[in-house]
């Protein structure tokens, strides 16, 4: 492995070892060499051990439960070496010249803090994967206040000052809440289109089996409460806190289901918990960063 690491890629899997292959087969591809790859296996039952040591930029580690998403990437970035975190997801991986363009944009842009990947569906762009398409010389971008965890780059130092990402659900947060400590440090995040991974959005693993199914929604909803709770101010909090509660007392009536309100009664019931950890941030920081709930219909 090479000693000399400036990316740490980092995923977390559970069962896809096909999906890990063809990750690791296009990373090992790429045109820039300086980085590694954690994979924290989160208690597969099929070969995805035995594939990850086909690759030599690979260190791997195995849970004996499901930890989850959040926490296991807090686990990949504790043992990570490099000095920018690239995170993707284990059916995710970056075009040929991503990691290049990356390191330049950083190395020349001390203020840039996190890059938000384009992201392009695999199915629609397989074509185009190892081809001249893929090389795009022009670095289009527009600042931005989200990202997504299958395609982003960040400073490590940020998570080094103000990390781990909070693990109270199994999905959480750690994105936005990336976006706020990239902001309170008081540098930029910015998307380049041309800095991009193919996603697949895979049929295997526990996630497909959650996606978009009730424990998923609870779930959701449980973390974007949080969130707001434990970091926005607090009449800011307020606010969104009855406009959250409208908004759950519809989609119930509209889609007869009692799904938010139980995930509401879990929030309730944690709530001097939550009170307790509070890190409020300022509201022009915020009021930035791009909180949905459209997994509600809102």
């Amino acid at each position: 492995m090479n000693k000399n690491i400036y990316f740490s890629i980092i995923f977390p899997t559970n069962n896809r070892a096909v999906d890990v292959d063809e990750t690791l087969s296009q990373i090992q591809k790429s045109t820039f060499r300086d980085y590694e790859v954690i994979i924290i296996d989160n208690n597969s039952t099929d070969n995805t051990f035995e594939i990850s040591k086909k690759y030599n930029f690979v260190r791997y580690f195995k849970n004996d439960f499901n930890n989850h998403v959040v926490s296991a990437r807090n686990q990949a970035i504790k043992k990570a070496k490099g000095k920018i975190i690239f995170s993707i997801d284990d059916d995710s991986f970056p075009s040929i010249d991503a990691m290049e363009k990356a390191y330049e944009v950083f190395e020349k842009n001390q203020d840039i803090g996190l890059i938000s990947c384009g992201i392009k569906n695999y199915k629609t762009f397989k074509n185009e994967i190892n081809s001249k398409k893929e090389y795009e010389n022009d670095l289009n971008f527009r600042e931005t206040f989200t990202w997504s965890g299958c395609g982003g780059f960040f400073r490590k130092d940020l998570y080094n000052k103000y990390g781990p990402w909070d693990e109270g659900c199994m999905h959480n947060f750690y994105e936005l809440l990336t976006c706020l400590w990239t902001l309170r440090d008081k540098k930029k995040i910015y998307n380049y289109e041309n800095i991009y991974v193919y996603h697949k959005v895979s049929d295997g693993g526990v996630g497909a089996d959650l996606r978009g199914n009730d424990a998923m929604r609870i779930d959701e909803f449980y973390a974007n409460s949080f969130f707001i709770i434990k970091y926005y101010d607090y009449i800011k909090l307020i606010k969104k806190m009855i406009e959250i509660l409208s908004v759950i007392s519809c989609a119930t009536i509209e889609q007869r289901t009692t799904v938010y309100l139980k995930s509401y009664i879990k929030l309730l019931k944690n709530i001097k918990t939550i009170l307790k950890s509070r890190k409020e941030y300022p509201s022009e920081i915020t009021s930035k960063v791009r909180l949905s709930f459209n997994f509600i219909g809102k």
